[in-house]
């Protein structure tokens, strides 16, 4: 019996793995557009409020590729070393993802903290920072959805 683990690299469900790669790579599009349009027009519209979710986005980015990672190892097929497959990748993934949720919102609400201590500091923001806000809403919105079109499809 070969005791050496397997180095087969093809995933152990390839069609669902390519859904979730392609998912994927879609959200980082749609986050790194939302991420540059949020902080810059947050940044020159004088809005610490979009400039705060444009950071949000910025964290989603970066789960993104996290979840890149965890797709491509999770989705591999079972081997000598890992008998029941890949799949808790996923689970620690998602521990990870949500500790940097909890940071970036603790760093949010810190960040909001200090600047109540200072209300004289609050500026008129541009009109613009509104029609960013309502386009990022439109955005995630979108994504959500159809992620979980493609989900349900996956799941069929």
């Amino acid at each position: 019996m070969d005791t050496q683990p397997s180095t087969s690299s093809q995933p152990a469900d390839p069609l669902r793995y390519q859904a979730a790669k392609r998912v994927t790579w879609i959200s980082i599009a749609v986050n790194v557009l939302l991420t540059a349009l949020q902080i810059v027009v947050g940044i020159l519209g004088k809005s610490q409020a979009l400039v705060a979710d444009g950071m949000h986005s910025l964290s989603d980015l970066l789960c993104d590729f996290l979840v890149l990672f965890a797709n491509w190892h999770g989705s591999r097929a079972a081997d000598e070393r890992h008998p029941y497959g890949h799949g808790r990748i996923e689970t620690a993934a998602t521990l990870a993802l949500g500790l940097i949720l909890i940071v970036v919102g603790a760093a949010l609400f810190w960040g909001a903290a200090q600047r109540l201590q200072n209300p004289d500091g609050f500026q008129k923001v541009h009109i613009a920072t509104l029609w960013i806000g309502i386009l990022t809403l439109a955005g995630k919105e979108g994504l959500f959805r159809y992620m979980l079109h493609v989900a349900r499809i996956q799941d069929a």
